[in-house]
């Protein structure tokens, strides 16, 4: 609906539905899209061109398919996108030419509240103000990462599904964010929450469920491999406030069936049941405590080979960076990593141990087991330790602080072991005070050693002490 009256346009009101289909966008240089969106439909509510102010009902994608890549010069793609042809030269701008002085309007000119027209007297656009009440996405991502592993890491989002409701740009209130997908590999993520862009203020509930971690593989530092379940519900909040980054997470975490193990393992040397946070309170940069933290059913599988090097050591110590071509032989020598930039203003960067508040309220393991085998002696020696319970309470950073530890466990089924006493805190000066029994020991289990060092083996014989 269009009008035109004496001063310019009066009404000019636009209504209905737009569909862009078969969609496909790809870069210079480039034939396969990164891209694509079979449907995309937007419902106009309103766009009045007079008072400059669109309504759009719905904005809703359907099918989409984004992809993205990291070369192995760590470059990703699509942020070529952001950048402006010739931008790194930019073209020094012509001088502006002088802007003619706008002529009052009559006040009988109805065109004098006419925005358009006092914008076009001005020289300058119409701001509209535009709101959408709905956004619906939904697709797939495929990121694939070419700098970490040879073949590339491959992590896929299916199952995408973003709602937004109530965008308004300039930003005048918050929009509502609702999204879910699915994670690479199997699981769930999901998010929900009101989100302000200025300034930045969001709060969001997050859930995780299922979420493997073998897909991440390739962005560990070690030859260790991890598999389980990772599963959490945590309510966020990150906000920006006069140039000032802080951020809020409390909730609960978990994970189960965790195993550890080695490029060349066919058993994991390192298993968990469950692994749970519980009581989480994250503040960034002030605080991080955990109410409790429980390791059921942990079990250790430790060898140390003839050269006194232990299985799990090595799992946990990083090698070489695969070359270019994937190789992971030898790595080439390269200069030295350049020192750390001091802070600005040449201060030392903060030792978050001291400005953090750190606090464990209690840690727990339940049932634990570790089986040692020492290769360093002969025959071997193999000895285990089971219904390994510990509990640690009230470990922090506070040096005034000290942690109650309480440990019982049997050894080689027989033998009992009993720990108690206290501990520094983390980061402060080393203090222990321990009163330790060991009842029944049998000690010709110790003659692998006991040969080495006296020639003598032990045919018989228990050993029960208290040490403090």
């Amino acid at each position: 609906e269009l009008g035109k009256g004496p001063g310019g346009l009066v009404t000019g009101l636009v209504t209905g539905d737009v569909a862009l289909t078969s969609l496909a966008l790809s870069q210079p240089g480039k034939a396969a899209p990164f891209l694509s969106v079979p449907r995309v439909g937007v419902g106009l509510k309103e766009v009045n061109l007079v008072s400059h102010v669109v309504t759009l009902s719905t904005v809703d994608v359907q099918g989409l398919d984004l992809r993205a890549v990291r070369d192995k010069q760590e470059q990703i793609d699509l942020m070529d996108l952001t950048k402006t042809p010739g931008e790194s030269k930019p073209a020094s701008p012509p001088a502006p030419a002088p802007k003619p002085s706008p002529k009052p309007a009559p006040k009988s000119d109805p065109a004098a509240a006419n925005a358009p027209a006092a914008a076009a007297a001005t020289g300058e656009s119409p701001d509209y103000k535009i709101t959408i009440e709905k956004i619906g996405v939904k697709g797939v991502v495929t990121f694939t990462d070419e700098s970490v592993s040879t073949p590339p890491t491959v992590l896929k989002v299916t199952d995408l599904d973003v709602k937004v409701d109530d965008v308004t740009w300039p930003a005048i209130r918050p929009l509502n964010l609702a999204l879910t997908m699915g994670l690479p590999g199997g699981g769930k993520f999901g998010a929900k929450g009101p989100v302000q862009i200025e300034p930045l203020d969001v709060t969001l509930a997050v859930t995780t469920r299922d979420a493997p971690i073998e897909p991440y593989r390739a962005y560990f530092p070690f030859p260790a491999s991890f598999s389980g379940k990772f599963n959490a519900d945590s309510q966020n909040r990150i906000r920006m406030v006069k140039g000032q980054f802080t951020a809020l997470s409390r909730g609960n975490s978990w994970a189960t069936n965790l195993a550890v193990k080695g490029p060349d393992d066919r058993d994991a040397p390192l298993k968990l049941e469950r692994m749970e946070l519980t009581g989480i309170d994250f503040g960034w940069p002030t605080h991080a405590r955990v109410a409790k933290v429980l390791l059921r059913k942990p079990s250790n599988e430790i060898d140390r080979a003839a050269d006194g090097s232990l299985n799990v050591q090595k799992l946990f110590i990083p090698g070489p960076k695969e070359g270019a071509s994937g190789s992971t032989g030898p790595a080439k020598a390269k200069a030295p990593a350049p020192a750390p930039k001091p802070a600005p203003g040449g201060a030392p960067e903060p030792d978050l141990l001291k400005t953090m508040d750190l606090s464990f309220k209690e840690i727990v393991i339940e049932d634990g087991y570790i089986r040692f085998l020492d290769h360093t002696t002969t025959p071997p020696f193999s000895n285990d330790i089971s219904k390994l319970n510990l509990s640690v309470k009230d470990l922090s950073n506070k040096r005034s602080q000290r942690a109650a530890v309480d440990l019982k466990a049997v050894i080689g089924g027989d033998s009992t072991l009993g720990v108690r006493g206290q501990l520094s805190g983390i980061g402060a000066p080393t203090y222990v005070s321990m009163a330790t029994e060991l009842n029944k020991f049998a000690l010709p289990s110790a003659n692998p050693y006991v040969d080495g060092a006296i020639a003598w083996i032990i045919r018989r014989g228990e050993l029960t002490a208290k040490l403090e």
